[in-house]
């Protein structure tokens, strides 16, 4: 195919763009687009690598020339000079000695407000690490970064990512060992926006085209989150790299603008293949629920405080939709305050559960007092994923202890 020369001077702005980002990928398919090999396409990439360098020497002279830096001394002087001798006593006593005031816009100044790049550090009273940063998604995983100063302390994959159940904007205190982290406290939730978004169990289908991601869990349209798709088409590589062949679903980390990224494969015996002939795989409503224990909530009323807002669409679909609860109510708490205002008719609710991550200790005492001689079951979740605070639910409905892990429990499966 022939191009314009204004055509490929164009297209060469535009793969200037990709060799500073390091995209290998996009690099190769600009390549099979202009239909060249690699000795015709190093010749068209040559004039970006043409730097011209201009060098600029400053000089920089160590005395002025005027008269006014020029001292008389007296030929007395000049000897005791030669001697090694101090001058003379009434030279020195002529010496004048200006002070120079300086103006109030010169004064160095102090601010008396500091200012962080996300937040104060701040520690939890069971706290024990030194340490306190935000999560942050990446590209290839995440990396922490110091809350008040914006270091980057430790970073690593979506493997770790996930054992840790962290999310994006999370506020934790932790320690570091080489590359070892420990001590993980989460503190508080916030909202950064640095244009990722981690979309969990995406649905994976098939049709005779190949696999693809037609939505999120919900149905809703990748682009909703960013994505310069709506429809994410993989290829045979990602397919055989991730092994989606045996997959029902994935995590996708997207960036604003860009191709989506696989962060996670949920494996599944088989995937059933759908009709490409079929546009409802697109459009319809995804019917993935996210319930893994077998019972139900119906006739209850279910209250929650410090669920992280990413949550709260999930949870409501989880009590509400699946598990056909009568009532929930969402309470909004931070580890940071004291005490939150919790309404006096959680005490005609059937459970309330407890994200004790995000909730403060003398909210914790106030909800006991508040519950006290109620029906209501109190239950404290150590997780805010939808698995940990499904089991919190169960745990109320059968009247087990509050805390996991003080008695076992066996959660009957779906």
């Amino acid at each position: 195919m022939n191009f314009t020369e204004e055509f490929l001077n164009e297209f060469r702005k535009v793969i200037k763009e990709i060799l500073l980002e390091g995209d290998l990928e996009r690099l190769n398919l600009a390549k099979q687009f202009l239909g060249f090999d690699n000795k015709v396409f190093g010749d068209f990439l040559a004039p970006l690598l043409k730097e011209e360098q201009e060098l600029v020497i400053h000089h920089s002279l160590a005395y002025s020339d005027t008269p006014q830096n020029l001292v008389v001394v007296s030929s007395e002087d000049h000897n005791s000079l030669s001697h090694g001798e101090f001058p003379s006593s009434e030279f020195l006593d002529n010496v004048e000695y200006s002070e120079v005031a300086l103006s109030s816009d010169e004064l160095p100044t102090q601010t008396s407000e500091l200012t962080y790049k996300w937040c104060p550090r701040t520690f939890s009273q069971d706290a024990r690490g030194s340490l306190c940063g935000i999560v942050l998604l990446t590209e290839r995983g995440f990396e922490i970064e110091d809350v008040e100063t914006g270091e980057v302390l430790y970073d690593n994959n979506f493997e770790v990512y996930k054992r840790f159940d962290l999310s994006h904007g999370l506020v934790i205190s932790f320690s570091l060992s080489g590359s070892r982290i420990y001590n993980i406290s989460y503190e508080t939730n916030l909202e950064p926006k640095t244009g990722f978004t981690y979309v969990e169990n995406c649905p994976l289908n098939k049709d005779e085209e190949g696999y693809y991601v037609p939505s999120d869990s919900e149905g809703k349209s990748l682009r909703d989150y960013g994505s310069r798709c709506g429809v994410f088409n993989l290829n045979d590589y990602l397919v055989k790299t991730y092994r989606l062949a045996t997959a029902h679903s994935v995590d996708l980390v997207i960036k604003a603008g860009e191709i989506p990224r696989i962060a996670w494969v949920h494996k599944d015996n088989q995937i059933k293949p759908t009709s490409s002939s079929s546009s409802s795989a697109v459009s319809s409503k995804s019917n993935r629920t996210f319930a893994k224990y077998d019972f139900d909530l119906k006739g209850k009323k279910v209250a929650i405080i410090g669920l992280p807002k990413s949550q709260v669409e999930r949870f409501n679909s989880l009590v509400l939709d699946e598990k056909k609860a009568e009532a929930l109510e969402v309470i909004a708490s931070s580890s940071h305050n004291d005490t939150e205002l919790v309404p006096d008719k959680l005490k005609d609710f059937d459970i309330v559960i407890v994200v004790k991550r995000f909730v403060g200790h003398g909210t914790i005492y106030h909800l006991k007092s508040l519950l006290d001689g109620s029906q209501a079951q109190l239950v404290n979740s150590s997780s805010h994923g939808l698995d940990g605070l499904e089991r919190a639910l169960y745990r109320g409905v059968k009247g087990y202890p509050s805390e996991e892990g003080a008695t076992v429990v066996d959660y009957p499966l779906l």
